[in-house]
């Protein structure tokens, strides 16, 4: 898990995904999430 201690940097971190891709790490899932959201299990895509 990363959390962003800024809460203005809402957008996806794009950084991120191609560091995961680069590693080889292309079929984890990621999705970025505003501090404090929570989501149900059904709505994680």
């Amino acid at each position: 898990m990363f959390e962003l201690a800024d809460e203005s940097l809402d957008d996806p971190p794009t950084v991120l995904a191609q560091a995961l891709q680069q590693a080889g790490e292309v079929d984890a899932p990621f999705a970025a999430w505003r501090i404090g959201e929570s989501r149900s299990l059904m709505n994680i895509d």
